[in-house]
């Protein structure tokens, strides 16, 4: 089985089968998406008594990420863990030099600034605006057997919430991190990168970075989560390093 980040879906060329949104990767930049492009949406069909307008609770949290580096664009997915501050992956986010998070209800919020974790691949954004819909972390991580949802966008398209169970910790092999991370026995694709994972009370409990495109998605753990928000002053600014084009 050979797993891969999966969350910087980039929109303007194929670069392999592990690649990231990033500065060097690219020789030409792509046009600019329309300002008035939104993700497409559809309401769930659950008849979860929390749903607002056809949406459950853990659809309305979820982000879509839209990124601009050097060279590229891409997408990804985020959530909200308080009114101006949302969660997703470093790799999303990465040598951005343009970040708009999306709602499910198509409004979009600008990031005025992004820290990246120098353990994980984890990154915080920051935006002006405020965020309606915010998700609460888990007091607790789940048990081996546990479902779990997956909220976001994957190939940055509709929204969509998956859920599998949990089969527990393992080895990171696909960052460069020194962490145990989780897998989840659900089907994620690239643009799910940030994508909350949240147990069956709607909680989050870790944030999906990789995945096989098929059936095995892995997460980074609530711990290193927790870690990472405990200890921002840690972070480092994210910054982009584009050469002139002149």
């Amino acid at each position: 089985m050979t797993s891969r980040r999966i969350g910087a879906a980039t929109l303007a060329v194929l670069i392999g089968s592990t690649a990231l949104a990033g500065c060097s990767a690219l020789p030409q930049g792509p046009d600019p998406l329309p300002s008035t492009f939104i993700p497409r949406v559809s309401a769930s069909a659950s008849a979860d008594a929390g749903l607002v307008g056809g949406f459950a609770a853990l659809e309305r949290d979820a982000l879509r990420v839209r990124v601009r580096t050097c060279d590229a664009y891409g997408t990804g997915s985020a959530f909200a863990i308080d009114a101006t501050h949302a969660v997703t992956n470093a790799h999303v986010a990465e040598g951005a030099t343009d970040i708009t998070v999306t709602g499910y209800d198509g409004k979009s919020y600008r990031v005025t600034s992004s820290v990246l974790s120098r353990e994980a691949d984890l990154a915080l954004l920051t935006i002006k605006d405020e965020f309606p819909n915010l998700v609460t972390l888990a007091d607790e991580e789940p048990a081996i057997g546990d479902t779990l949802s997956i909220a976001g966008y994957p190939r940055g398209e509709a929204l969509k919430v998956t859920s599998g169970p949990y089969f527990g910790e393992t080895e990171d092999t696909v960052g460069e991190a020194d962490d145990r991370v989780y897998q989840i026995d659900a089907e994620t694709h690239p643009g799910n990168s940030g994508s909350a994972v949240a147990n069956d009370d709607g909680d989050v409990v870790g944030v999906v970075y990789a995945s096989d495109d098929v059936h095995a998605t892995f997460a980074v753990s609530l711990p290193t989560l927790k870690n990472f928000l405990d200890n921002l002053d840690d972070a480092k600014r994210n910054r982009a390093e584009c050469e002139s084009q002149g």
